[in-house]
């Protein structure tokens, strides 16, 4: 099944409920809840809703938002990294219950032997972001790095270099831990593994194959200009780093084929990018049993491999109605992507954040318009 553009009817929605949240967002963007937003709502292919409201860019220059304009994902760039390591534990090139260490050699010391390629994907090697960041403020002015290989990118190269030497908090499968350097670590596994850089990997593997030309890890100039530039300023630039962890560039029509094509089994149109087994295994919670504390006292989602499950949550400001079977990935950006299999729906909200820890932000409460917008019989799945 291909994406097509429909009328509410044709997917078994509510004309008047589809326009109501087409007025959400208008208003949330009168409202400066987002100064940009593109949403994009699919049911069983059929596209029933795809718009574009506020700027590509802040005052004085006020252009309109158009409905291609790429913007920046920040986490939700973790779904392609998890995808493109999955391709290669089809392929038989990794192992999901295989060390780290054999693949990223320089990963040793402090049991980092029994983290294994599974455990980075689903958060619970044991590293933590913030003391990765301690080690580097540490080390930095003292040593000198090796040489950086020439399928990496020297600002990536440094950046796995003081996550190979980072500690553990605890042994990997322990507990739950979101971790931005773990996904950076997968990362160069799929390199190492690969003998490609991770852009071209990335592109060949998966986003060619599936049409999805307006995403890229690294951006070309005629990509960039297309970008929205109202997101809060980085220490570097994630339109030319190939960050696994969060700097994808893409649109919202791209993130839709994405989740179509996991909603289909692995395959969109004629092209097939992974097996029914592997999307079952990455829509899957694998972490039950597993504790995600999260320091104001409440429960973190359950995790996939590379998908996040809310449901179980009781962090605030979750979505309500979407199903049990539900997954998602969202960005600190601003960005909310999910696939609903019960009710065959893929939606795309992007948004921008005033900064990236704010909580100010109405994606729970367009999942919720969304999903009402559902009155015929849903898909019987089974329990997650």
């Amino acid at each position: 099944m291909q994406l097509r553009d429909g009328s509410p009817q044709d997917a078994g929605c509510a004309p008047d409920r589809v326009q109501h949240v087409r007025e959400l967002c208008a208003q949330w963007t009168t409202d400066n809840l987002t100064p940009a937003l593109i949403a994009l709502v699919a049911r069983r292919g059929v596209i029933v809703l795809h718009e574009a409201w506020g700027t590509q860019h802040p005052a004085p220059d006020t252009t309109p938002l158009p409905r291609d304009a790429v913007f920046g994902i920040a986490s939700t760039s973790k779904i392609f990294t998890a995808t493109a390591a999955m391709r290669l534990v089809e392929d038989g090139v990794i192992g999901l219950d295989r060390p780290v260490q054999h693949y990223v050699p320089d990963f040793q010391g402090h049991g980092k032997e029994r983290v294994m390629v599974r455990h980075l994907l689903t958060h619970t090697s044991g590293l933590y972001d913030e003391d990765v960041r301690a080690l580097w403020n540490v080390l930095e002015d003292h040593i000198t790095l090796p040489p950086c290989p020439d399928t990496q990118h020297p600002e990536m190269h440094d950046n796995v270099f003081y996550v190979c030497r980072t500690p553990l908090r605890h042994p990997p499968g322990e507990t739950m831990q979101y971790s931005n350097h773990g996904y950076q670590l997968l990362g160069e596994v799929v390199r190492q593994a690969s003998g490609q850089t991770f852009n071209d990997l990335t592109r060949h593997q998966l986003f060619e194959p599936l049409g999805m030309r307006d995403t890229y890890f690294s951006s070309p100039e005629a990509h960039r200009a297309r970008a929205v530039h109202h997101f809060p300023q980085r220490g570097w630039d994630p339109l030319s780093v190939p960050e696994p962890s969060g700097a994808a560039h893409t649109t919202a029509m791209d993130l839709a084929i994405f989740g179509q094509m996991l909603l289909n089994g692995g395959t969109y149109g004629e092209t097939r990018v992974l097996s029914p087994a592997t999307v079952a295994a990455m829509t899957r919670i694998q972490t039950t049993g597993i504790p995600y504390p999260l320091p104001d006292g409440t429960h973190g989602p359950a995790w996939g491999l590379g998908f996040s499950f809310f449901q179980a949550s009781t962090i605030p400001r979750r979505a309500a109605l979407w199903s049990p079977q539900a997954y998602c990935h969202a960005g600190a950006s601003g960005t909310m992507w999910w696939v609903d299999p019960v009710y065959e729906l893929v939606g795309v909200f992007l948004g921008v954040k005033p900064d990236y820890h704010s909580v100010v932000h109405p994606d729970d409460l367009f999942i919720n318009a969304v999903t009402a917008c559902v009155v015929d019989e849903p898909q019987s799945v089974m329990p997650v």
